[in-house]
């Protein structure tokens, strides 16, 4: 949601459209991932749901402080 919110305002105030990354791309398609091994609930995926969500994690918070710089050094 922030990283939504943070490109509405560089596209409001900036009139530019900042591309999504090669990192949130892949980011997005982990945690579909980690969503469909959630729904499953298979007990023998329980070792791969908790790989998935400590990697999802990660990239997130990766993902996030790697747009958070590009918006940074946008609005400047």
């Amino acid at each position: 949601v922030l990283i939504f919110a943070g490109g509405m305002y560089i596209k409001n105030k900036k009139g530019i459209l900042l591309q999504s990354n090669w990192l949130g791309k892949w980011t997005a398609g982990v945690l579909a991932l980690l969503v469909a091994v959630a729904i499953l609930d298979y007990v023998g995926l329980s070792f791969i749901k908790a790989i998935l969500l400590y990697g999802t994690t990660l990239m997130l918070v990766t993902s996030f402080v790697s747009y958070a710089k590009r918006f940074v050094k946008s609005t400047l």
